[in-house]
């Protein structure tokens, strides 16, 4: 049956509503690097003219295919409070992707189908969930650029080239990942239209060169800036996943808080997908029969970590999971089929969203915990953060909240970074400031570069404060953790509730200020 448009453009306003839910519902989103994010943005923002900040850190921009969040939230706290600009900032990461993945099967099949609209399924996958908004905005933007790519190229093949030259640049100034995707999606559209036409006469190959030339035309800036920039040559220990983890990470496009919500979601998906196929009721676009192995083939050879970098394989799911909704669709189907099917779906959606917002809500606590023990901060100060890990320290009948480790894998704890509130509150330093050279564009200045390593690491266990205290026999003398009574004048513990005996805890090093649930605070003794 020919689907009515208002029927939709309906179901695209309640699913796209569906996904603000969470974002309405909290101050502060519970994703993993996000407070990071937001501190340097509030930095970028007003630190050149704030006399405390400016004494912390410094801007220093350069060629880094990763500002996107740094590009468009210093100036959206000049018009909105730093927590209403964040939530904008969470906000168009979650609607750009997927929209884009929407506009890209409405370029490619030139219909409108509900099926697209499945595309909110991968919204909140686990990679957003570790905060990664420059990488879920690049996304966003790559799929936006090969819709217009494909529309603009089908009738007009000259406008094409500009258009993709600028999505290619503003792709890569996001991330790095998105010039990726982009380049694949619109060199896996040209190759199809070029086997399609054939090699076989020499108006074939006028028309196979020409392609050629024009994607090259339109990536060539960006890979230009990419060679020039200091990603190039950033070097770094390479880490990889197990097979194990290779196959269990491919649910990351619907992986959440719950594995069985999780594994809901992914069952119903496969099966309908699984059916629809076996019954010969799937259209294909031709690049996905080019796009979709070579993100399999690139998901099994990349590492997990690289060039300071981490989670970098584990974005490829989320890729194929936004791709699966813009490059296939169903066809043929009955009237009773189609409907079963979207009901049953919506009603997936609609319970999983249900659940993400009541994870979120009960973050809020934590939030506030964190931020009521740090209002004895001074601005200006040293904040060492430290964590009692749930790892080392298993919680035994205490049930954590759900939202403090994303997705239930024992994934990076979404409170690791909640010491930016010290920033963003009190205008004092912490200790896990993101500032690494090729990859953001701040820099911490003397004294305080000695107390931290640009967020490169996770926070250290809370134990590890005894054996560093001393610098001459600290287990790693060059760690910023080393010799920490000199270099912090407090040290904020997260996780708290793990750690037993706390105004016991180096009672020759730290007094005990205040505790609220997650959170401790301690002064430095001098």
């Amino acid at each position: 049956p020919v689907l009515p448009a208002w029927l939709w453009w309906c179901g695209l306003a309640l699913m796209l509503a569906g996904l603000m839910v969470p974002i309405l519902a909290v101050a502060v989103p519970p994703l993993a690097d996000y407070p990071n994010h937001l501190a340097r943005g509030f930095v970028l923002a007003f630190g050149a003219a704030d006399p405390v900040l400016g004494r912390i850190f410094v801007a220093q921009w350069g060629l880094i295919p990763n500002l996107a969040t740094d590009l468009i939230l210093p100036p959206l706290m000049h018009v909105l409070p730093p927590l209403a600009a964040g939530r904008v900032m969470v906000a168009l990461a979650v609607l750009l992707p997927v929209t884009g993945a929407i506009a890209l099967s409405r370029a490619g099949f030139r219909r409108r189908s509900l099926w697209q609209l499945g595309a909110g399924f991968v919204a909140y996958n686990t990679v957003l969930l570790l905060g990664m908004l420059n990488f879920q905005l690049a996304v966003g933007v790559a799929l936006w650029g090969a819709a217009s790519w494909i529309a603009i190229g089908r009738r007009h093949p000259i406008r094409a080239v500009p258009v993709g030259a600028g999505f290619a640049l503003l792709a890569f100034l996001c991330h790095l990942f998105g010039f990726a995707l982009f380049a694949l999606l619109i060199g896996c559209s040209e190759l199809a239209a070029i086997l399609r036409h054939g090699l076989g006469s020499a108006a074939a190959r006028r028309y196979a060169v020409g392609r050629a030339m024009a994607v090259a035309v339109a990536l060539a800036g960006p890979v230009a800036l990419y060679l020039a920039s200091p990603l190039a040559g950033t070097g770094g220990v390479v880490a990889w996943q197990t097979l194990h983890n290779k196959l269990f990470l491919l649910l990351v496009p619907v992986l959440g808080y719950s594995r069985r919500v999780s594994f809901a979601v992914a069952l119903a998906l496969l099966a309908v997908l699984l059916v629809w196929l076996l019954r010969g009721r799937l259209r294909v676009l031709r690049l996905a029969w080019l796009a979709l192995p070579a993100l399999l083939l690139l998901y099994v050879v990349l590492p997990v970590g690289a060039k300071g970098g981490y989670w970098i394989d584990t974005r490829i799911p989320v890729l194929l999971g936004f791709l699966v909704f813009a490059v296939v669709m169903p066809r043929a189907l009955g009237r009773r089929e189609a409907i079963a099917v979207t009901l049953v779906l919506s009603v997936l959606f609609a319970g999983r969203m249900a659940y993400l917002t009541s994870v979120w809500l009960g973050s809020a606590q934590d939030i506030a915990d964190v931020r009521q023990v740090l209002a004895a901060v001074e601005p200006g100060t040293r904040v060492l953060t430290v964590e009692a890990s749930p790892v080392l320290h298993p919680p035994g009948r205490l049930v954590l909240p759900a939202s403090r480790i994303v997705a239930g894998l024992g994934m990076p704890p979404a409170y690791w970074h909640f010491g930016a509130f010290a920033l963003i509150d009190r205008r004092a330093f912490w200790s896990d400031a993101f500032a690494l050279a090729g990859q953001q564009p701040l820099r911490m200045r003397p004294p305080y570069d000695a107390s931290g390593d640009g967020g490169a690491g996770p926070p250290f266990d809370y134990t590890a404060l005894g054996p560093y205290a001393d610098a001459a026999t600290a287990p790693d003398p060059a760690s910023y953790l080393a010799g920490w009574p000199a270099k912090f004048d407090y040290v904020l513990l997260l996780n708290a509730e793990l750690a037993p005996d706390l105004a016991e805890l180096l009672p020759q090093r730290l007094a005990l200020l205040d505790r609220h649930g997650i959170a401790a605070l301690f002064r430095v003794r001098p």
